[in-house]
């Protein structure tokens, strides 16, 4: 068998897997190494804690304590994750990166304020519409009534709650989801209670492609993150997530990151 090295996030993968009760040489099959190096590896743990090879003189430390202790917590958690999984849950060094003006955050729901700048900006340049526009007269469908407006989407008042099981649709799409909308079930008043509903902004969105005559995210680009300089900002639907530099986020466990 190939003799070959395993890295931390591997090391700490197999005293994961070795936790949850596989053989050792089932796990050494997995990885492809012999099983003597993982009967090595796990008496290390049980008897040090780590899962280093001894120091030697002049060798640079990979990890830190921390950095340790997470990574055998995530093994632990998800046993048959790829080191490079691993990896991307706790980025080795990562908690170190600067932020930069380039550093990207996601923004989640701050996504309706860009629906709606880019909405009323393409309204006011290419159309007659107002935001008092009903939708009949740009879908010529119904919908769920003759009233609702572009204002209404806007502000939650269409009395239909969340329906966020939708959303996991992997054949959804801005445009079918139109068609969609009259088999949501309503659960108040319209335009009398405020029901907070993401789907109606995918309508929006829907709707700005329409007037814009090109997709949403290329509409935000050109109409909002070109005349603000905004160039290293992008969409999760388009983004290269492996070369972008991304803000990732962590959490407080016992009172560390």
């Amino acid at each position: 068998m190939t003799r070959r090295k395993l890295s931390i996030a591997e090391r700490w993968q197999v005293v994961g897997m070795a936790n949850t009760g596989l053989s050792c040489r089932r796990i050494a099959v997995h990885f492809g190494v012999n099983h003597t190096v993982i009967i090595r590896l796990v008496q290390r743990y049980r008897q040090t804690g780590s899962v280093e090879d001894r120091p030697r003189a002049g060798r640079p430390r990979k990890t830190t304590p921390r950095e340790d202790r997470n990574l055998s917590r995530q093994a632990r958690l998800k046993p048959f994750s790829s080191a490079d999984q691993l990896r991307r849950l706790w980025p080795i060094g990562g908690r170190k990166t600067p932020v930069t003006g380039d550093t990207l955050f996601q923004v989640a729901s701050l996504s309706k304020a860009f629906a709606s700048v880019l909405l009323t900006k393409l309204i006011e340049e290419k159309t007659n519409y107002t935001l008092d526009t009903k939708l009949k007269k740009i879908f010529y469908d119904s919908l769920r009534s003759d009233y609702v407006t572009l204002r209404d989407l806007l502000s939650h008042k269409l009395g239909i709650p969340k329906h966020d099981e939708l959303r996991f649709d992997t054949e959804l799409t801005r445009k079918n989801l139109v068609a969609r909308l009259k088999y949501l079930k309503p659960d108040g008043v319209f335009r009398s209670s405020y029901m907070y509903n993401s789907l109606m902004y995918g309508v929006v969105t829907h709707v700005a492609e329409i007037i814009g005559e090109d997709t949403w995210e290329n509409l935000v680009t050109k109409h909002i993150f070109e005349p603000l300089e905004m160039k290293a900002s992008t969409f999760a639907s388009t983004a290269d997530l492996e070369n972008i530099l991304l803000a990732k986020g962590y959490v407080e466990y016992y009172g560390e990151l």
